[in-house]
């Protein structure tokens, strides 16, 4: 979570920190407070499109048998 704000994408709450750092759900490439706002949330488009062309590139999709 380095260089990113200690607030939640969703809603812009605080994200919870915990004795072991922050506790935060990660939602593409961004972080929110919990699984309400995780399921309200939504990524980018183009966030979207590049996961799913380095998937691609990464031979991940073609290991899959028709």
């Amino acid at each position: 979570m380095s260089g990113q704000t200690l607030q939640c994408a969703y809603c812009g709450a605080a994200l919870p920190i915990a004795f072991y750092g922050v506790d935060a759900w990660r939602v593409g490439s961004s972080f929110v407070c919990n699984e309400f706002c995780a399921d309200g949330f939504s990524p980018s488009i183009s966030e979207v499109k590049a996961t799913l062309e380095a998937k691609r590139d990464s031979n991940e999709f073609r290991s899959l048998s028709l």
